[in-house]
């Protein structure tokens, strides 16, 4: 007999659930919520369902539905039931206010929401009844203060932003991320996680997540391990001993469970030559890396062999030291490529602008980014743009700009990915490949949404004989595990 979680984890609408104990806990939370909740304010059937899941596990869960189907809701409405003050909401600075402190003031309109949204902002002291919001990044600095407010409802949004223990993240702060997250956790009777990425490179990052709800129980990280798409059968994972038990501590719907009706998601290429000239560069630089990466495996190497029992050590030194100039170097290879698709990203731009449809188009290097602006300018097609370099006001701004035809291109990086509604469009460029899928996937979600009312079409530039190849057989082989270890669903 499954377990209850087991059947809540799967379902997409109240109807799918026929168990005792499930249905038991999905009617008290559907009458909890017709009481207490504002009119106008009451969650979608998906919604109810991880409601109810997230009370069947007490909030401690991780609730890992697909981008733009309302995980914050979910959480919400478990302040709203479970009273449990004070309650600690960690978030991204694009949906502090928005999402966390906009939304539970209409839910929640009695309870105090106190905001901590820089390095001087005082946090309550114990005994404060009301939620307290505060961002990623102040998370580690702000840690010994939070602890003693002593929550008792935990809520990490975008919980990926605690990244896995030993990866330090672009900022250098992942590690002290992860590491206060988990002692906040442990600290708190209830701890929600929400993301809708809880892996995007490996099966061990969904471990980490699930250590940080229960360390007990997730105490063996090696069935997570070496996990490859190949090694997977669909069938028979959807129901192995590992992801029932996943499912008893996460929930996860797609889209297309929840939202049958809504408008597709399609994908297509261009292919790329480089000029014999450009061409000639790339190899020249890859040949330089290539270089050097096989001196440094000899050296270390013989390194190894001259250090007797410290060799584990300095491996992993070694190794660290490795992996982290070999990204710097593969940057490089990717600059090259991504300026040289410059005119192949024009030239769609221009296609889609004589159809007189918006786009959004995302780069990840300035370099790319500045050229497409500044010949967006020079042609008079009104844009925005969003990257890391843009305040919180100004990123509100272009986003605004573009859903009310102020402007009729949004450029964007990674920062343009995350906590963004922009489906007046349905065309997506991506210029340059992204390491994860997860990430690619979050850029063309911005327009693939509820409301969106025509197919999203999300382009590829794709150039030949480069390490674009490389990137679109690692998404592939990524893709295919995320959709196996986390996705699958399976029968009871």
């Amino acid at each position: 007999m499954p377990h209850p979680l087991e059947i809540l984890s799967r379902a997409a609408h109240p109807d799918e659930v026929k168990d005792p104990t499930s249905r038991a806990a999905m009617l008290a939370v559907v009458g909890a919520l017709r009481q207490q909740l504002p009119a106008g304010c009451f969650p979608d059937p998906h919604q109810v369902v991880g409601i109810a899941y997230c009370a069947l596990t007490n909030d401690r869960c991780l609730v890992a539905d697909e981008m733009g189907i309302g995980k914050s809701h979910v959480g919400i409405s478990r302040i709203l039931l479970s009273r449990a003050y004070p309650v600690l909401v960690v978030a991204t600075a694009s949906t502090l206010h928005k999402v966390w402190v906009q939304e539970p003031e209409k839910w929640l309109p009695h309870v105090r929401i106190h905001v901590c949204n820089d390095e001087q902002s005082p946090v309550p002291p114990r005994g404060f009844q009301g939620i307290v919001v505060t961002t990623w990044g102040l998370l580690d600095g702000l840690l010994p203060k939070l602890l003693a407010l002593r929550p008792q409802l935990l809520i990490a949004d975008e919980a990926h932003y605690a990244k896995n223990a030993g990866t330090e993240g672009p900022d250098g702060r992942g590690i002290q991320r992860a590491d206060a997250l988990a002692r906040l956790a442990a600290a708190s009777p209830r701890c929600l996680l929400l993301t809708g990425t809880p892996m995007e490179n490996n099966a061990q990052e969904l471990f980490r997540l699930l250590r940080i709800l229960d360390p007990r129980v997730w105490n063996d990280e090696a069935p997570f391990k070496g996990m490859r798409a190949d090694e997977i059968d669909d069938a028979e994972e959807a129901n192995s001993p590992l992801q029932r038990r996943i499912r008893q501590y996460m929930i996860r719907r797609l889209k297309k469970d929840v939202f049958p009706e809504m408008a597709a998601k399609q994908y297509e290429e261009v292919l790329v030559e480089l000029p014999p000239a450009a061409m000639v560069e790339y190899q020249e630089v890859e040949k330089r890396f290539l270089a050097w990466f096989t001196r440094m495996i000899q050296a270390r190497a013989t390194m190894l062999a001259n250090k007797g029992t410290d060799a584990r050590t300095i491996e992993q030194r070694i190794n660290a030291a490795i992996k982290g100039e070999a990204l710097v170097r593969l940057q490089v290879l990717r600059k090259i490529v991504g300026v040289f698709k410059i005119p192949a990203a024009m030239r769609w731009i221009r296609k889609k602008r004589a159809e007189r449809e918006p786009v959004l188009v995302f780069a990840e290097h300035q370099e790319v980014l500045l050229a497409l602006s500044a010949q967006l300018e020079s042609e008079g097609i009104k844009w925005a743009k969003i990257d890391g370099r843009t305040p919180k006001k100004k990123r509100l701004k272009a986003a605004d700009d573009f859903q009310q035809e102020r402007a009729d291109v949004m450029l964007g990086s990674k920062a343009a990915c995350e906590g963004l509604t922009l489906h007046r469009a349905c065309y997506v460029l991506q210029v340059e490949r992204w390491w994860t899928p997860t990430k690619e996937d979050q850029g063309a979600d911005r327009l693939h949404r509820r409301g969106q009312k025509r197919d999203v079409v999300v382009t590829r530039i794709h150039v030949r004989g480069t390490i674009d190849q490389r990137l679109d057989s690692l998404n592939t082989e990524k893709r295919k595990i995320i959709e196996r270890v986390v996705d699958a669903r399976g029968g009871a």
